[in-house]
Formats: C-alpha cells, structure tokens, sequence
C-alpha cells in the first residue's frame, strides 16, 4: 500500500512528558549504558570530594574512553555536555522574504554546555544543515574560544566537528554559538517540514511547518545533541510573519517585531521543563483553534488547533474537551500533576 502524506494530526505539544515515553521501556543496551556511565560521571562533580569517588571517576574516564573511540559506536563522544538551549528558528513559508530562500529556516542555537574532558573538539548532530558561523566563549570568564575550524564530520555523517585552538577545561562552562541555516523538507515528514491543506470553499492551498523529532531528527532543525539522555530546558523563540502564528511545547510569553523585516515577528515561548531533542516541538501555521471548558482541567488551556474551515465547523471543540478529559483522569490515576502550563494538539485534515 502507497503512503500518501497527508496526516490528520500532528504531535500533541507536550503530552509525552509527564507520562512517560514509549521509547523508554526497553531491555538495556550497551549504549544505554554508555549515557548511563556519562550522566554518572556528571553527578560525582556534584558530591564532596573522596578517596572512593574520585577512584570512580577514573574508572568511568577509561570506560568513556574505550566506548567512544571505537568508530563503530555512534553516540557522540560527549567532550561536553548540554545544560540549557537558547533556540531561535524562522520557517519560511513565503516567497521574497529578505530573511532566506523559501523552505528554509535560518535560526541560531545557544547551546550552555559544561566540559567533561580536556579537549580542542565539540563534536555534536548536524544532517543537512548548513553551519554559517560558531562561537565559543567561557562563561566564567567571558573570553572567546579561538575556532580553527569547523566542518562535517568525514567518518559520521550526522556529526559535526568543532576544532578549537585551546583545550576546554574539564568543569568550565561554555556557551557554543551557532548560526545555520535548516531544510524545511518537503519530501520527507520528518525533522522540520512542510505540510498543506485546501479550503474546500475557496481551494486556496495554506502550508504549515511543523516538526517530526523522533527518534533522532532534531539535528535536522538545529544543531545541537540529539541523544534522549541529554535533557535539559529550552527557551525557545520562532520567526513568522503576520499571516501566521506559532505554537512551542511551552506557552508564549512575549510577540516582538523582527528588526529589519517589516511584517514578521519574534515569538518567545517560556522555558520548557527538563526534556530530549526529539521532543522539542514547532509549529507556523495559520491555524484557529478550540479549547476544552476550563472547569475540565484545572483551568489550563487545552485547545486543537486546525484550519478555520475545520474550527467552524465544531471539529475541535469535541478533541480538545476529551483532551482535557484524558489528562485529568491521568492525573488523579497517576498523583502526578502535569508539569506543563497549557496543552495543544492539531488538526488539518
């Protein structure tokens, strides 16, 4: 049977999180252990100094060691590891825009990192991104980190090396900048990538950018370390001009007009709860939405967002009331409050 991509709905903005993953519930594997070595080796910085840490700590290095030099693992080799991302990204959806070619995505990533090994490398997940300019500099001291080169890796495609003049310092934290520009793919419904839909009144055709993570497509949109082990918080922004609005895994804070580009907006989403690459999620649409009767879910908002065609017809208003429904039963059966400020699911077809 011949898969046409055309999907009804796409990812619900965030459900995935305070419930539970269905990736996560698998026998152990050897690189599943390998990122349980690494966040292990993390968390003795955190504890005193002893005799008996320490000599961990050694045994952690060598096994860290022997797994990433073995060009036959392909997890990163973690010279450093991620804390927090600063994530700016503007889907283009329209012709003559000053800001890119159509169907990409110019962005920058800030990505506060912490060395776990003396190194002059930073090897992170880059596929089919164009990398315009890297940045680094000690957060402790404000210098800037000399780059000599950064380029694809030429043993693993999906990798990206960093070259640096000086060694990092194990347990400095850096703040690596990268400009770049991302696909917004119009082939494949995976890592950023464009979507339509047709107004059977008016048979005008709308696109939309939305994004598809997992398992491992993060580092299609942005550059960054796209391993389900490294969470940290994202603050994210998204660029789009005034025919659209956006959506994030975490509710809008704040709408500022794009400098030098008349007609489009910044928008800056709060800062999300500790979570993996794949699960960061955009959208630019020109959507409307319904929302679920506040009394259902703590007064959090829970709306389906879809063309206004759909919306005025009544297609959310029954999807996001059971929406609201379904994380209430989940979180008396579970006691575990849902950690997010809002919840949003789509709908275009």
């Amino acid at each position: 049977m011949k898969l046409r991509f055309s999907f009804s709905y796409f990812i619900l903005l965030g459900t995935i999180l305070p419930f539970g993953s269905t990736n996560l519930h698998r026998s152990r594997t050897k690189q599943d252990n390998f990122n349980a070595l690494v966040l292990e080796h993390h968390h003795l910085d955190d504890l005193h100094n002893s005799k008996d840490i320490w000599g961990r700590k050694d045994e952690l290095d060598n096994e860290i060691e022997d797994f990433t030099d073995d060009p036959k693992n392909l997890r990163l080799p973690l010279e450093v590891i991620p804390l927090h991302y600063f994530l700016e990204i503007t889907p283009i959806l329209e012709e003559n825009s000053n800001l890119g070619k159509l169907w990409t995505a110019p962005g920058n990533v800030k990505i506060l990192v912490e060395a776990m090994k003396p190194s002059q490398i930073v090897t992170l997940h880059a596929v089919r991104l164009e990398i315009l300019k890297v940045k680094i500099i000690n957060r402790s001291t404000g210098k800037n980190i000399k780059v000599v080169q950064h380029a694809q890796s030429a043993l693993r495609e999906d990798q990206y090396v960093i070259t640096l003049k000086d060694e990092l310092v194990v347990g400095e934290k850096y703040e690596i900048s990268l400009d770049f520009v991302a696909p917004v793919s119009r082939n494949h419904p995976d890592g950023l990538y464009r979507s339509q839909y047709v107004d059977p009144a008016t048979k005008n055709v709308s696109y939309l950018a939305s994004t598809q993570f997992e398992f491992f497509s993060a580092r299609q949109a942005f550059p960054g370390f796209d391993e389900p082990a490294l969470k940290t918080p994202f603050d994210i922004s998204i660029g789009r001009s005034s025919k659209f609005h956006s959506l994030s895994n975490s509710n809008l804070i704040s709408t500022r007009p794009l400098k030098g580009s008349p007609g489009w907006f910044i928008d800056s989403f709060n800062t999300t709860v500790n979570m993996s690459t794949y699960l960061v999620a955009l959208v630019v649409s020109d959507f409307t939405f319904s929302e679920a009767d506040s009394s259902i879910f703590n007064g959090k908002p829970v709306r389906v967002y879809g063309p206004k065609y759909l919306m005025d017809q009544g297609a959310g208003e029954f999807g996001a009331n059971v929406s609201a429904q379904a994380l209430a039963f989940y979180e008396k059966y579970f006691e575990l409050e849902y950690p997010l400020p809002k919840m949003d699911s789509g709908k275009y077809g």
